[in-house]
């Protein structure tokens, strides 16, 4: 018995051995792509110094040429900027995937190859411009295959730093935390350890991570890594509340109230037509706010909001008179002045605070009427006159006829030079002495502040709401409020 079972296994093993007596077939083997030259890990922007190579063979293990290949490399997560990824992929007979200029970029993020000879398809790979890990997806559609190349995008020198707060505004007695990170220029951050201190102790101090402010001023603070240095800074103003049109708001332009140091803010209207220009003001209740908006006829008209309940309403008799603009109000709050186009007669009117009983002052020009009601600063060719309620005469204030506004306390007049980017802000005593440049470069200001030490101007630069001293021309800006164009202070 034991004979026979040795017999048959040595029968069965020979017929393995032999294929079982019929034909030989080959092995088989999955299409396969294979990364040969993985990219090593650069900095930010570099074009790798290698190609992006893969290996390409076919279900029989073999090197296969003429095959399409793709190279794709997917945005993060949640991003829509094609340029704002950790690497770029292009075809491999460039020499960068992507270009850079102060306003514009050029970025492509894929790219086609047909395997060579040797089953070779390659593609150039540039490092982008956020620091990350992330792989290039590389697909054979034609043989249903792919494989993930890894790379390593890595943060660039160090440049600059990433700031929970950079610039803001906060009132005296306030606190707030200021974290800082060491970063490339482009805001990759690094692993250098970072010290801040406080500049300006006696504005506002640091300590524990935190701001406080301490008195009224534009305070600083060095923030320091690895002997690269950069300023934060905080404005810490006087408290108030402000009405500022919003360039943001698409068709119209947003009347947004808030405080001097860009908080509790509120959105209560958008204006309808003069887009870009709304000019907006506080009537005499300091519940309403006027502004320009213009016409089918496009002719400026005076029209208030209420902040409160938003209606809408216009103060003159838009029908007796088709044009006004700059409205004014005396301390008395029981008129109002404003210059308008009625009959065929331009120049100033007076009417009652609701637009009533309105009456022709003077003719050919604006004018803005002084607290106690005693004078009007009107602009005429040859500057800035004030004008005498009482007696209708005119004295010269100015040589600049533009856009006069007085304190509260009708000690001051300020105005505003046009200087080609902007305007330099001026005061001036009512009887043309003391006249002095108080701010360069800002965009517009209209308004003091009740106690009439500071103006409220639209600032400079991209600008956004400041505020100026009067006694110093101490600026200081109001954080988040670069999409703010006109401002005015509260009167009361």
């Amino acid at each position: 018995m034991r004979n026979t079972v040795v017999y048959a296994s040595l029968i069965t093993w020979t017929l393995i051995a032999c294929g079982g007596g019929g034909e030989t077939t080959s092995p088989t083997h999955a299409p396969s792509l294979k990364v040969v030259s993985p990219i090593a890990a650069d900095t930010v922007v570099v074009v790798a110094s290698d190609r992006l190579r893969v290996e390409v063979r076919d279900s029989s293990g073999q090197l296969a040429p003429g095959v399409h290949v793709q190279f794709r490399i997917p945005l993060p997560a949640g991003e829509t900027n094609l340029a704002m990824n950790g690497a770029y992929v292009c075809d491999a007979s460039r020499s960068a995937c992507a270009t850079f200029t102060p306003t514009s970029s050029s970025v492509t993020n894929a790219a086609d190859a047909v395997s060579d000879a040797s089953g070779i398809a390659s593609a150039l790979l540039q490092h982008g411009l956020r620091a990350m890990t992330g792989s290039v997806e590389i697909s054979a559609p034609s043989l249903n295959v792919s494989v993930a190349a890894p790379y390593t995008t890595l943060p660039g020198n160090l440049a600059s730093f990433v700031m929970s707060e950079a610039d803001t505004s906060v009132y005296v007695g306030k606190s707030y935390p200021l974290v800082a990170h060491a970063a490339d220029r482009l805001g990759n951050v690094r692993t250098e350890a970072v010290t801040i201190a406080a500049q300006t102790p006696n504005v506002a101090t640091f300590a524990n991570g935190q701001v406080t402010a301490v008195a009224i001023g534009r305070g600083s603070f060095s923030v320091s890594a690895a002997g690269f240095v950069q300023t934060a800074h905080v404005s810490v103003p006087p408290p108030g509340r402000l009405v500022a049109s919003d360039r943001a708001q698409g068709s119209g332009l947003g009347l947004v109230l808030l405080d001097t140091d860009g908080g509790s803010r509120r959105s209560f209207a958008t204006t309808k037509g003069h887009v870009g220009f709304a000019f907006p003001g506080w009537s005499a209740d300091d519940r309403r706010v006027t502004v320009l908006e213009s016409g089918a006829d496009g002719r400026a008209r005076i029209i208030a909001y209420d902040t409160a309940t938003s209606a809408r309403t216009a103060p003159v008799d838009t029908v007796a008179f088709p044009e006004t603009l700059e409205p004014s109000y005396p301390k008395t709050g029981t008129s109002m002045y404003f210059y308008g186009t009625r009959n065929g007669t331009q120049g100033v009117y007076r009417s009652n605070v609701d637009g009533s009983g309105a009456q022709f002052i003077v003719g050919g020009a604006f004018g803005i009427v002084s607290p106690d009601e005693l004078a009007l600063i009107i602009g005429r060719a040859a500057g800035l006159m004030k004008y005498d309620l009482g007696t209708a005469q005119e004295t010269l204030v100015a040589v600049s006829n533009y856009t006069p506004f007085w304190a509260p306390a009708g000690d001051l007049i300020g105005y505003q030079v046009p200087n080609g980017s902007g305007v330099d802000l001026h005061v001036v005593r009512p009887d043309g002495s003391g006249d002095r440049l108080l701010a360069s470069g800002v965009y517009d200001a209209r308004s003091f502040s009740p106690d009439g030490q500071w103006i409220a101007t639209m600032g400079g630069g991209v600008g956004g709401v400041e505020l100026v001293r009067v006694s110093d021309g101490l600026r200081l800006p109001v954080g988040g409020t670069s999409s703010f164009s006109q401002v005015a202070w509260r009167r009361e």
